[in-house]
């Protein structure tokens, strides 16, 4: 009796690991969720000036009272075609991101780049919530600039930043924005997150489960993209995208409204796109494409 009672509660420890294990991992993760998608700094990397472009500090406060932080750069030249208000990746801050965009003003747009909560010297911290509604008071704050022509706005949004803008244009006023371009972004932060923990070895199949559990797709693009009809979009994406895997863009351009343009880039790594000509004039084309036909009644002032 002593040894079958033995075996018995052996089997039952056995049989419990792996619970305890995905238990484990949710305890690990509780209150994480969407926390793996931010990873803020607060170094001052570079400035505009080091690259001999002028510029002003700009702040405002989002939709809670949130001190945030950005940077105006006038476009080259006697008149600006438009404005460009950059939303940035995840990690660090704009005054890395910034450097993907600095070439613009010289096509003649003006730049904006921000800070979302928690990021380089924005207030508070990052969430899901919080940054979506950072991306609406940056372009309601730029609409209302003396020096912007507040019906010519343009959006673009790489890696994290994608989704962000996405959603921020879906769930606020579009008023103003022409296009929206999209680089190296994703249709889906749960998507992602299997992705991502998916490539750990072990712990890729308890994670599964608990991913599904943890990350909501709450205001992920998949969730809101049937409000952006109308608007033209962009996505570029490199079929070599070892952090965004490239099925997520073309899911991405899959589930988008039109007017949506498709372009995948070969041999593309995360967000080097811009890093090319050939697509910094693809993104510059489609800008003043969408500047040039009639508004919509949405995009007027």
């Amino acid at each position: 009796m002593r040894g079958r009672g033995l075996l018995t509660r052996r089997g039952i420890v056995q049989a419990w690991i792996p619970l305890a294990v995905l238990a484990g991992i949710g305890i690990m993760f509780q209150g994480y969720g969407d926390r793996l998608f931010y990873y803020p700094s607060k170094v001052r990397y570079s400035t505009p000036q080091e690259l001999g472009l002028s510029y002003e500090d700009f702040s405002f406060r989002s939709r809670d009272g949130t001190v945030l932080r950005g940077w105006f750069v006038p476009a080259q030249g006697a008149q600006s075609k438009g404005t460009v208000i950059h939303y940035h990746g995840n990690a660090e801050n704009m005054t890395t991101h910034f450097l993907f965009v600095h070439w613009l003003p010289e096509e003649g747009f003006n730049l904006v780049v921000f800070d979302y909560r928690g990021y380089g010297d924005s207030e508070g911290a990052p969430s899901r919530k919080g940054t979506v509604e950072d991306g609406q008071a940056v372009i309601e704050a730029v609409r209302k600039m003396d020096s912007v022509d507040g019906g010519r706005l343009l959006i673009l949004g790489q890696s994290l930043g994608g989704a962000i803008a996405l959603a921020s244009l879906a769930e606020g006023t579009r008023n103003g924005v022409r296009a929206i371009a999209v680089d190296s972004s994703f249709v889906s932060y749960r998507g992602v997150a299997r992705d991502i923990y998916g490539r750990i070895p072990i712990l890729g199949w308890a994670a599964w489960p608990l991913i599904g559990w943890l990350v909501t797709e709450e205001l992920s693009p998949v969730s809101v993209l049937s409000r952006l009809e109308g608007i033209p979009i962009l996505i570029l994406h490199g079929d070599q995208d070892k952090i965004v895997p490239v099925q997520q863009g073309r899911k991405l351009y899959e589930a988008c409204p039109e007017p949506i343009r498709y372009v995948e880039v070969p041999g593309g790594h995360h967000t080097d796109a811009l890093e090319r000509e050939e697509y910094r004039r693809e993104l510059v084309l489609f800008f003043e494409s969408a500047l040039a036909r009639e508004p919509g009644p949405t995009e007027e002032r």
